[in-house]
C-alpha cells in the first residue's frame, strides 16, 4: 500500500513487468496494468514507503549465458519511474536462473534478499540466500551483500519482513 492504494504487480507471458494500482474498496485504477519493464525473468517483489514503491526483480542477461541481474527500481504513487535507470543489486551471476527476490521497507530504507549463484572452481554451482540494506532511493548502503547461509545446497524463497524499524530475515 503507497498511502493512496495497492500496488499490485505481476509478470506477463513470462518477461513483462506490469503494475496496477487498486483502490481500498478494490477498484482496478490500472485495468491493462502500467509496463515497467520488458525484460523480467521469474519473480518480483514490491514494497511502498508510502511515497514511493520500490520493485525488485530478475532480469533476464541472456547476452551474459545462463543469468539473472538482480535490479531494482522506484515508482510513484502514479506509477510514473523515478529511476531512468534501474539500480544494479546484484550484476548477472554464473548459472543463476531464478533469484526469488523480497523486499521490505524498514521506516529508514528498504532491505532486500535474492538467491546468489556460487562457484567451486570454474564451475557454477547452487545458491546462497543474501541480505543488502538499502537507502531510501534503493541505493545499497553495503559494499556486498551479506551471505545468510552457507550450506552446500541451493537455497530458494528468501524472505523478508519489517515492523517500520527492524527487519527480519
Amino acid at each position: 500500500h503507497d498511502a493512496r492504494n495497492f500496488v499490485v504487480a505481476w509478470n506477463e507471458s513470462g518477461s513483462k513487468t506490469r503494475l496496477s494500482r487498486v483502490t481500498d474498496y478494490g477498484h482496478v485504477l490500472d485495468t491493462a496494468g502500467v509496463l515497467v519493464d520488458s525484460f523480467t525473468s521469474g519473480a518480483s517483489d514490491l514494497t511502498s514507503s508510502g511515497d514511493a514503491t520500490l520493485i525488485m526483480l530478475g532480469r533476464d542477461s541472456s547476452l551474459y549465458g545462463n543469468s539473472i541481474a538482480v535490479l531494482a527500481f522506484r515508482v510513484d504513487t502514479a506509477l510514473r519511474r523515478l529511476d531512468s535507470m534501474p539500480i544494479v543489486l546484484s550484476p548477472p551471476g554464473p548459472g543463476l536462473t531464478r533469484a526469488d527476490p523480497s523486499i521490505a521497507f524498514t521506516g529508514w530504507g528498504y532491505v532486500a534478499a535474492w538467491c546468489n549463484p556460487f562457484r567451486i572452481g570454474t564451475v557454477a554451482y547452487n545458491t546462497n540466500p543474501v541480505l543488502l540494506l538499502l537507502d531510501l532511493q534503493g541505493r545499497a548502503l553495503d559494499t556486498a551483500a551479506i551471505v545468510l547461509s552457507l550450506g552446500a545446497n541451493s537455497h530458494s524463497y528468501p524472505d523478508v519482513a519489517s515492523d517500520g524499524t527492524g527487519f527480519l530475515a
